[in-house]
Order: structure tokens, then C-alpha cells, then sequence
């Protein structure tokens, strides 16, 4: 950076540095003894957002050599003026209520919406899309889905959480403007490559009539988009069945900077397609389910279905079809089905998110289905073991790697037709240690007496 504006430099006399957190605090001296005329600086910078990248280096290069961020420098310095800066003039009030009870409020901040931005952010709230509460762009959408590990990047990428988001963008593309962006953002890299791979068939295929880009969290900080689609990949399964531990991929989901950019990039609205157990774990994510409760239900992915019909209704301000139903989860400990009651008093109906099939639409390609067990009647959200009525893992159990290592709610029995157990395996190879044993004892025996003749 510094050595690209060396012609400018040489003039310069005030210097603005946005997004600070991830310039590097050497590099930012560096510049500055570059401006012989330099009389003052004005850094921005949010540090409840993702910082400097360190992780390729050792942690004990982290701090006290210069490489951390800016900002964290500047804090501590008496000498530095700070002005914070409490209004967002990005997204709609709803999405930064959230955002603010999720990431601020912990620590003793807040953000504020602004009321004349969002009586401006009505892309989402006047189109023709059934949202699950009128007047609120927030979608949440749980589902746990099967997990696939990249067997070169170990990164991971889950089956119905990128077949729900391929749908939900041909949803807004059909009924929004051309002049509002659509972005999906993932949490994993391996589900980015995947999706961005299926908007490009479908841009080719004359499927979307606009572009979609699809980012990292990582690659979308100081961005923005009208729509945004969260697609968060992890299952409550994941954390017990990663094959190669879970603390790596835990640390990396729940970090707070992460989890606040990628919760504070949309403008008009925003989608959040997740298993909804797995975010009330995490402490950002969980505070901004817990917001994002108090104005909209959570649905399951039949929701898909409603989004464009025109046989709906509101229940108290829910959506619904006509007979009442509403596409609410029926068990998990995020769903809150007491405080949306039917026009006959009693809860609204909801049902197991258990495997089911999707009605592909006519109109748009085929989606992959779920298959579907035999055990229909099993709660799918059983915590701590696989779904079914076969033998429960352990805690802790890896699932074996079959190309691509397949995590979800599949039940034991159904792994052992493909592949052992690392129990089983173990016990299987042992039985052929004697055996070994008494190949090498002969082979011994034959080599002394070679040598003796």
C-alpha cells in the first residue's frame, strides 16, 4: 500500500485510513514517514470486526511486533482522540437491531438504526415475496442438512443448505428489480467454491437473469449488498463427528469478529440458512438468533414453497396457508411455538424438519432430494448422537472418510453398509496378528538356514 502512493504522498497533508482494523500497524507507520507534510490522520475502523490476518503465523509473532492492527495500537495510546460513532446508515432497523444485541451491547455499545434508512430499504418488504412477518426483511431458515469435507482442504460444505440457497436466489431473482445486488456469503471456503460453481451454470444456463456473486465472510469485509444470503454450513452433528477434531472449525465458527461481519452486510434484507441448534451455542450468532426471534418466526425449508404462492394468510401476523399451517420447526430448543397460537386458540401446527423429499419446482431445475430412512418417526433433533432407531455412536466417534467425508443425521446402521467402524476396524485387523506373527517367525527361520548352508 505505502509504496503505490509514493507520487501522492510526497503532497499529502491529511491522511484518512478507512477499514483499519486490517491494516497492519507497521505498515501504517511505514506510510506515514513517507508524508514529509503530514500534519494529521483520521483512522476508521470497527474492532468488533475482523482484524489483521495472523493465523499463518506463529501465535508468539502475533503481538509486540508491529503486526497487529492499527486500531489495536491506537486504543491504547492516552494520547489518541476517539470518536465513536453509535448510527448505521447501511441496513434496515431490524437487521441492525440484531446486529447491535448480538455484537455491541455485550460490550457496553450500541447501533442505532435510522429511521429515514429504513423507511428507504424496501426492496425486499414491497415485493412479491410471502415473508415469513410483513414489514420485517429477515428470513431464518433451519435446516441441518448432510455435511461433505473437501478431502484436500478438509474445508467443509453442506448438501441442503446450498440447495435451499440456490432456490431462495432464483426466488428474489424472479421478483426483484435488476438494480438490487444479491450476494451469498458462506462461512466456509469449500461451500463458496461449490455455490459460486452453481450460479455460473446457472447464469449460462439463462436460469438467473443477473450475476450472484458468492464470497467468503473473510473476502466480504467493508462490502455491502442489497440482498444477502447467509449460508453457515456447520450442523449440530459436525462438532462430534469431524474426523480431525473439532476445536479447529469451532474456534473459526464462533468467532465474534467473523460472525458481526457477516451479519452486518445487508442492506435491503437478509436470508440465514443454518441449523439454528448449532448458532444458539455460539455467543454472537446465539444473541442475534435470540433478537431476530423476538420479530420473526424461524421456519423450516418448507417455506421455499410459500415464498411465491398466493393461497397464504397471516396467523397474529405470521405467515401461513389457508388451512392455518405455518413451516415451523415442531422440536429444537430455538423455537419459541408457544408465542404463535392459530385462530382457534392453540399453537400453530408445525412439523419435524426429519428427512423428507422437496418438490422440485417445474419452472426451475430438479433439486436433490433427501433419501428417506425408515425411521420417519425419529426426532431429528436427537443432540449428541445420530438420528435413527440403529445404534447410537459414542461421543466423540470420527466418522470414517468415504472420498468425501459424508456428516449428518444418517444412523449407524447406515454407515456400516459402506464402510467400518474405527472399532470394528480395529478389532478386524487384530485378528490377523498371529497370523503375521507366525509369517515372520518362518521367514526367520528359512534366513538362518540359508546362511548355515
Amino acid at each position: 500500500m505505502a509504496g503505490r502512493v509514493k507520487g501522492t504522498i510526497d503532497r499529502a497533508t491529511h491522511l484518512l485510513l478507512d477499514e483499519a482494523t486490517q491494516a497492519i500497524f507497521t505498515t501504517v507507520v511505514n506510510l506515514a514517514c513517507r508524508a514529509p507534510n503530514l500534519k494529521k490522520m483520521m483512522v476508521t475502523g470497527d474492532v468488533r470486526q475482523l482484524g489483521v490476518h495472523l493465523s499463518e503465523l506463529q501465535e508468539v509473532l502475533w503481538s509486540g511486533f508491529g503486526l497487529e492492527s492499527i486500531t489495536d495500537q491506537l486504543l491504547k495510546s492516552p494520547r489518541m482522540e476517539e470518536t465513536v460513532l453509535k448510527r448505521c446508515y447501511r441496513s434496515h432497523g431490524s437487521l441492525v437491531e440484531c446486529v447491535s444485541f448480538a455484537s455491541y451491547v455485550p460490550h457496553g455499545e450500541v447501533l442505532l438504526p435510522v429511521e429515514a434508512v429504513t423507511k428507504s430499504r424496501t426492496a425486499l418488504t414491497t415485493s412479491a415475496i410471502n415473508l415469513p412477518k410483513a414489514g420485517i426483511p429477515l428470513v431464518l431458515i433451519h435446516s441441518e442438512g448432510r455435511i461433505q469435507m473437501d478431502e484436500t482442504s478438509f474445508s467443509l460444505s453442506n448438501v441442503e443448505h446450498r440447495r435451499i440457497a440456490q432456490e431462495v436466489v432464483l426466488i428474489l431473482d424472479a421478483n426483484l428489480p435488476k438494480s438490487n445486488t444479491i450476494v451469498i456469503i458462506c462461512l466456509y471456503l469449500y461451500e463458496k467454491e461449490q455455490l459460486a460453481l452453481a450460479m455460473k451454470e446457472a447464469r449460462e444456463k439463462k436460469m438467473l437473469s443477473r450475476t450472484v456473486e458468492v464470497h467468503t465472510v473473510d473476502s466480504y469485509q467493508a462490502k455491502e449488498a442489497d440482498l444477502v444470503i447467509v449460508v453457515t454450513t456447520k450442523t449440530a452433528a459436525t462438532a462430534d463427528q469431524n474426523p480431525f477434531g473439532s476445536s479447529r472449525i469451532s474456534g473459526f465458527f464462533q468467532d465474534s469478529q467473523r460472525a458481526t461481519v457477516v451479519l452486518s452486510r445487508a442492506r435491503e434484507g437478509m436470508f440465514l440458512i443454518a441449523d439454528f441448534n448449532t448458532l444458539m451455542g455460539c455467543k454472537v450468532w446465539g444473541r442475534f438468533v435470540e433478537k431476530a426471534k423476538e420479530m420473526v418466526p424461524i421456519f423450516n425449508d418448507e417455506y421455499l414453497r410459500m415464498m411465491e404462492s398466493t393461497k397464504i394468510k397471516r396467523v397474529d401476523g405470521i405467515l401461513a396457508n389457508l388451512n392455518g399451517y405455518s413451516p415451523i420447526p415442531s422440536s429444537g430448543k430455538f423455537t419459541n411455538q408457544a408465542d404463535i397460537r392459530n385462530p382457534a386458540g392453540g399453537p400453530v401446527r408445525g412439523r419435524s424438519i426429519g428427512w423428507r423429499a422437496f418438490a422440485p419446482s417445474q419452472t426451475r431445475a430438479s433439486h436433490s432430494e433427501r433419501p428417506r430412512p425408515s425411521n420417519r418417526g425419529q426426532n431429528s433433533f436427537d443432540q449428541g448422537n445420530l438420528v435413527g432407531k440403529g445404534p447410537k455412536t459414542s461421543p466423540g466417534e470420527p466418522a470414517s472418510i468415504v472420498r468425501k467425508v459424508v456428516i449428518g443425521p444418517v444412523s449407524a446402521r447406515q454407515n456400516e453398509r459402506f464402510f467400518l467402524s474405527p472399532v470394528s476396524r480395529s478389532a478386524f485387523l487384530s485378528s490377523f496378528y498371529p497370523f503375521i506373527l507366525i509369517f515372520l517367525a518362518m521367514n526367520l527361520f528359512f534366513h538362518v538356514l540359508i546362511a548355515l548352508n
